[in-house]
Protein backbone atom coordinates (compact mmCIF):
# COMPACT_ATOMS: atom_id res chain seq x y z
CA UNK A 1 0.00 0.00 0.00
CA UNK A 2 1.37 3.44 -0.94
CA UNK A 3 1.01 6.52 1.20
CA UNK A 4 -1.47 9.06 -0.18
CA UNK A 5 0.21 12.41 0.17
CA UNK A 6 2.72 13.70 2.63
CA UNK A 7 6.44 14.25 2.36
CA UNK A 8 9.62 13.03 3.92
CA UNK A 9 11.39 16.26 4.91
CA UNK A 10 15.18 16.29 5.08
CA UNK A 11 16.69 19.33 6.73
CA UNK A 12 19.37 20.70 9.03
CA UNK A 13 19.19 22.89 12.12
CA UNK A 14 21.90 25.43 12.94
CA UNK A 15 21.89 27.45 16.14
CA UNK A 16 18.22 26.63 16.72
CA UNK A 17 17.05 27.62 13.23
CA UNK A 18 15.84 25.16 10.59
CA UNK A 19 17.21 25.53 7.07
CA UNK A 20 15.29 25.07 3.84
CA UNK A 21 14.14 21.45 3.76
CA UNK A 22 14.06 19.05 0.88
CA UNK A 23 10.57 17.60 0.51
CA UNK A 24 10.41 14.11 -0.97
CA UNK A 25 6.86 12.93 -1.78
CA UNK A 26 6.10 9.71 0.11
CA UNK A 27 4.80 8.26 -3.16
CA UNK A 28 8.40 8.34 -4.52
CA UNK A 29 10.10 6.38 -1.73
CA UNK A 30 9.71 2.84 -0.41
CA UNK A 31 6.87 2.40 2.08
CA UNK A 32 8.17 3.28 5.57
CA UNK A 33 5.14 4.20 7.66
CA UNK A 34 3.06 1.35 9.02
CA UNK A 35 5.93 -1.10 8.47
CA UNK A 36 7.53 -3.16 11.24
CA UNK A 37 10.93 -1.81 10.20
CA UNK A 38 12.87 -0.25 7.36
CA UNK A 39 16.52 0.40 6.65
CA UNK A 40 17.59 4.04 6.62
CA UNK A 41 21.14 4.81 5.50
CA UNK A 42 22.67 8.28 5.87
CA UNK A 43 25.98 8.34 4.06
CA UNK A 44 28.22 11.33 4.73
CA UNK A 45 30.55 12.35 1.93
CA UNK A 46 32.86 15.34 1.60
CA UNK A 47 30.10 17.34 -0.12
CA UNK A 48 26.77 16.04 1.16
CA UNK A 49 24.58 13.63 3.06
CA UNK A 50 23.07 10.93 0.83
CA UNK A 51 19.81 9.42 2.12
CA UNK A 52 18.83 5.87 1.22
CA UNK A 53 15.74 3.95 2.27
CA UNK A 54 16.31 0.29 1.62
CA UNK A 55 18.42 0.34 -1.53
CA UNK A 56 16.70 3.41 -3.03
CA UNK A 57 18.67 6.66 -3.16
CA UNK A 58 15.94 9.07 -2.02
CA UNK A 59 17.65 12.40 -1.41
CA UNK A 60 20.85 14.39 -1.18
CA UNK A 61 21.40 17.26 1.25
CA UNK A 62 24.49 19.34 0.50
CA UNK A 63 26.59 20.33 3.51
CA UNK A 64 25.54 23.80 4.59
CA UNK A 65 28.54 24.33 6.81
CA UNK A 66 32.10 23.04 6.59
CA UNK A 67 32.72 19.64 8.09
CA UNK A 68 34.84 19.77 11.24
CA UNK A 69 38.44 18.67 10.80
CA UNK A 70 38.54 16.86 14.14
CA UNK A 71 36.29 14.19 15.64
CA UNK A 72 32.99 15.53 16.91
CA UNK A 73 29.50 14.47 17.94
CA UNK A 74 26.93 13.54 15.32
CA UNK A 75 23.23 13.85 16.14
CA UNK A 76 20.36 12.15 14.35
CA UNK A 77 16.99 13.60 15.27
CA UNK A 78 13.61 12.07 14.49
CA UNK A 79 10.32 13.83 15.25
CA UNK A 80 8.51 12.93 18.46
CA UNK A 81 5.12 13.83 16.94
CA UNK A 82 3.60 13.79 13.49
CA UNK A 83 2.17 16.84 11.72
CA UNK A 84 -1.05 16.49 13.73
CA UNK A 85 0.64 16.34 17.16
CA UNK A 86 0.18 12.58 17.59
CA UNK A 87 3.09 10.90 19.36
CA UNK A 88 5.51 8.94 17.18
CA UNK A 89 7.04 5.70 18.43
CA UNK A 90 10.54 5.12 17.04
CA UNK A 91 12.74 2.11 17.76
CA UNK A 92 16.32 2.08 16.49
CA UNK A 93 17.41 -1.54 16.17
CA UNK A 94 20.99 -1.01 15.08
CA UNK A 95 23.45 1.78 14.30
CA UNK A 96 26.69 1.24 12.43
CA UNK A 97 29.46 3.83 12.36
CA UNK A 98 32.36 3.39 10.02
CA UNK A 99 33.62 3.65 6.50
CA UNK A 100 31.83 2.05 3.55
CA UNK A 101 32.07 2.34 -0.21
CA UNK A 102 29.91 5.14 -1.61
CA UNK A 103 26.44 3.93 -2.53
CA UNK A 104 25.34 6.85 -4.73
CA UNK A 105 25.30 6.02 -8.43
CA UNK A 106 22.99 7.58 -10.98
CA UNK A 107 21.67 10.85 -9.51
CA UNK A 108 18.83 11.30 -12.02
CA UNK A 109 15.62 12.04 -10.10
CA UNK A 110 17.26 12.16 -6.65
CA UNK A 111 15.66 14.93 -4.58
CA UNK A 112 18.07 17.71 -3.60
CA UNK A 113 20.63 17.14 -6.37
CA UNK A 114 21.71 20.49 -7.86
CA UNK A 115 19.11 22.30 -5.75
CA UNK A 116 20.31 25.50 -4.12
CA UNK A 117 18.26 28.26 -2.55
CA UNK A 118 21.15 30.71 -2.68
CA UNK A 119 24.72 30.88 -3.93
CA UNK A 120 26.37 27.60 -3.07
CA UNK A 121 29.56 28.06 -1.01
CA UNK A 122 31.54 25.49 -3.03
CA UNK A 123 30.51 26.45 -6.56
CA UNK A 124 31.11 29.45 -8.81
CA UNK A 125 28.09 30.93 -10.57
CA UNK A 126 28.63 33.13 -13.61
CA UNK A 127 25.77 34.94 -15.33
CA UNK A 128 25.27 37.74 -17.81
CA UNK A 129 27.81 36.45 -20.35
CA UNK A 130 27.11 37.13 -24.02
CA UNK A 131 26.70 34.12 -26.29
Amino acid sequence: QRQKGGHLVINDKQEGTWGQGINVPLSQIPVIFGQISCTLILQITGDCFDVFIGDKHCARLDHRTSLPRENCSLHFQVPSTDDYGSLENWIVYRVWWGRKDLKAGDLEGVAGVNQYSSVHPKKIFISGLTK
